[in-house]
């Protein structure tokens, strides 16, 4: 599983819909598409986090697995050039402009320390990958900021079932699903 930065600019798209808060209570996913710009090599069961920029406060405002492999299609902003897509299951989403703060930026400059280079951060096209190392690091951080920021803990298992078709967290798994949990004593 690889770990891409997705970016978001509130200042030429709006996320997330006001409706998806509801959504995410009720099945702690919302599924939806995002471009990745270029990147072809995003694979179903990768995982995503969604920065905003352009707009402050900037920081990692979503999470979610990867349900599909690229595809092509107009671009989302720019008439007459293409973008590839994914399809992802979001299964955090802070509500940066309904009062949430976002994983800031300056957080995410002291976790990469001598991992990435901090102009990764600025967000300015989607589909860029994470190092495995900062990966991981970037998870536990990002769940300790979200719990913090809501009552609600992200989706952390992603589920098989015939391929990635969500994720599950303790107590809810979509019916048919196959979840592999690893128990350290």
């Amino acid at each position: 599983m690889a770990t891409y930065l997705l970016a978001h600019n509130p200042q030429k798209s709006d996320f997330p819909p006001p409706d998806w808060d509801a959504d995410l209570e009720k099945s702690g996913r919302v599924a939806d598409n995002w471009s990745c710009g270029n990147t072809k090599s995003i694979r179903p069961g990768d995982r995503v986090f969604l920065i905003r920029v352009g707009k402050k406060p900037c920081g990692i405002e979503a999470s979610g697995w990867v349900t599909s492999t690229p595809t092509e299609g107009p671009h989302w902003l720019e008439r007459g050039r293409k973008a590839f897509y994914v399809d992802v299951d979001w299964d955090a989403v802070l509500f940066v402009d309904g009062g949430h703060r976002p994983l800031g930026v300056e957080r995410l400059k002291a976790l990469s320390r001598n991992l990435w280079s901090p102009a990764n951060w600025r967000g300015r096209r989607s589909g860029v990958r994470i190092p495995d190392r900062l990966a991981r690091k970037l998870e536990r951080e990002w769940t300790r900021h979200y719990e913090n920021q809501t009552d609600r803990r992200p989706w952390v298992v992603p589920v098989h079932a015939g391929g990635i078709t969500g994720s599950a967290r303790a107590g809810r798994y979509p019916e048919g699903s196959v979840v592999k949990i690893t128990v350290n004593r």
